[in-house]
């Protein structure tokens, strides 16, 4: 599983691109956010952080001299960073599930392609009649990523062009039984004399 970021948006309350003096005055904002949320003070000489808790879809009046998390259930955490004087703003982070799905689907897409490419070069082992070199880049690729069962089906091939039929049939059956709907695994084995 992907690994969840921990990651905070900052969310600058002007294009100004200074900070205000902890010293020197407090930043007055009228806040909104889609749900409960508890806004704790993450800066300043004070030893203990303030708390305060924000109505969801209520504009909050807030007094800031530091910065400030925002905090959450579903969504991820926001820090406001006091820069202008008066602002109005509405907070809406993304949700945690959707940004787990996000980095969930890019490594996805990620191990694809690189699964993609290493049979491609495999397939052209193959193709070339390298049939130890693919077998070895294929035992590799394998280990690597043991929850890819289909890539049985390209050893029991290999394994069938070397001439191990037996072995071949004994791969594409093992194989089958982790994924029995896939239609050219059952082609593949009813080849070598097998039905399912």
């Amino acid at each position: 599983m992907a690994s969840v970021f921990l990651f905070f948006i900052i969310v600058i309350l002007s294009e100004i691109a200074t900070f205000i003096s902890p010293a020197s005055a407090f930043a007055e904002i009228r806040l909104q956010v889609s749900e409960a949320t508890t806004l704790r003070q993450i800066g300043g000489e004070n030893t203990q952080a303030t708390t305060q808790t924000l109505a969801p879809n209520a504009t909050n009046a807030i007094e800031l001299n530091y910065p400030v998390e925002l905090i959450s259930e579903t969504r991820i955490p926001v820090i406001l960073v006091p820069v202008s004087k008066n602002s109005e703003i509405t907070i809406d982070s993304p949700k945690k599930k959707e940004v787990v799905q996000m980095a969930e689907e890019s490594e996805v897409s990620v191990l694809m392609s690189s699964v993609m490419g290493s049979l491609a070069d495999i397939q052209n082992q193959i193709r070339k009649q390298q049939l130890d070199q693919a077998l070895h880049a294929l035992l590799a690729l394998e280990s690597k990523y043991p929850n890819i069962k289909f890539l049985e089906f390209t050893r029991a091939s290999i394994r069938l062009l070397q001439g191990h039929r037996e072995e071949a049939k004994h791969i594409a059956e093992a194989a089958l039984t982790a994924v029995p709907n896939y239609q050219e695994g059952q082609r593949f084995l009813h080849s070598l004399g097998e039905t399912r």
